[in-house]
């Protein structure tokens, strides 16, 4: 069954991590969904953290 709408304006995609220990959801809203965007966010998200966290 095809939904009955459309979307003239395409769609958003939320690219979202979250944070267990801080309790923090991060993320990004792009206008395409591909690889590029995915590895945009992990850069993104390691970013946040300090180099002495992130070798653990």
């Amino acid at each position: 069954m095809r939904a009955p709408y459309t979307r003239p304006h395409g769609v958003s995609h939320l690219f979202a991590a979250y944070d267990l220990s801080e309790g923090n959801l991060d993320g990004h809203i792009q206008p395409t969904k591909n690889s590029t965007e995915r590895l945009e966010l992990c850069r993104y998200l390691h970013s946040l953290y300090p180099p002495e966290i992130r070798s653990r």
